[in-house]
């Protein structure tokens, strides 16, 4: 955990503006988190929009807004360690990918399962594992099974 705050501190780098929707991205290093100004302009407007998402389910419930940096920071773990994280997901529920993002749009969040190819799952993974009151079973799996990634790459 240290080594991430780490990594999270190393990594920011405000840029503006983005769009209005978009809290933070990864830049085209996959080394930065590049956040959005207007987005943060206000840490309470920023807990309540925050907020408004995870109760309407599209982001992980229990989490608050401090997941957006620890979701951003999966994604530099994802790109940089090349973690397939559909392949996992799939492995995770025994499933094909159709079903597979219909149960972590029902058991994580709509965003974990909104794109074809996965690529929320690592980000909405690390948002419940790090910043949820109460992570479920698929997340601690998944974070085995990238622990595993990441022993066998270094």
């Amino acid at each position: 955990m240290i080594c991430l705050k780490v990594i999270i501190l190393k990594c920011i780098k405000p840029r503006f503006p983005l769009d209005n929707d978009t809290f933070a991205m990864i830049g085209n290093s996959n080394h930065e988190i590049i956040i959005n100004q207007y987005a943060f302009r206000s840490r309470e407007m920023l807990a309540l929009e925050y907020q408004k998402l995870v109760d309407q389910g599209f982001f992980v419930k229990g989490t608050d807004y401090y997941s957006i940096l620890i979701h951003e920071l999966g994604h530099i773990i994802g790109k940089v360690y090349h973690i397939d994280s559909l392949k996992i997901a799939n492995d995770i529920t025994e499933s094909k990918s159709h079903n597979t993002l219909n149960y972590l749009k029902d058991n994580l969040s709509i965003y974990a399962g909104r794109f074809g190819d996965g690529r929320e799952i690592i980000s909405e993974v690390f948002s419940d594992y790090f910043n949820s009151n109460n992570t479920i079973d698929f997340s601690l799996k998944f974070i085995d099974e990238i622990d595993k990634i990441i022993i066998e790459k270094e």
